[in-house]
């Protein structure tokens, strides 16, 4: 495995004041892109992947428009599973869900409940 040097990891790297990633096909992100959370409800998301992506929408690293969709088994609703990334930014990454820069990134979430293992749910 061979190490990136900084400068090969910023020319890679989404650059937030242009809102476009250099990587994209036609020069762009698509402003419609959904990032599915499979077992959103989880210790893993709850612990890391909320946290890590509530850091990037902070660092204004996300494009805009993006959603993200989380989906597990568990019976929740949108506003159910928000209280539950709330709580997770509140434990594990230091910030209030009252802020303004964590209500904006709640304000990307929705969640449907689904069981990967059930056929029927597809």
């Amino acid at each position: 495995m061979r190490d990136i040097s900084l400068r090969e990891l910023e020319r890679a790297s989404c650059r937030p004041a242009q809102r476009q990633c250099p990587a994209a096909p036609r020069g762009g992100i698509d402003r419609t892109a959904a990032l599915v959370l499979f077992g959103a409800t989880g210790d893993l998301s709850r612990r890391m992947l909320l946290p890590s992506l509530f850091g990037l929408d902070a660092d204004d690293l996300l494009p805009p428009a993006l959603r993200i969709v989380g989906t597990a088994r568990r019976s929740l609703d949108a506003s159910g599973f928000r209280a539950l990334a709330g709580e997770a930014l509140s434990r594990f990454a230091g910030s209030e869900p009252r802020t303004e820069t964590a209500q904006r990134f709640l304000d990307r979430l929705d969640y449907v409940p689904l069981d990967a293992g059930d056929p029927d749910h597809f």
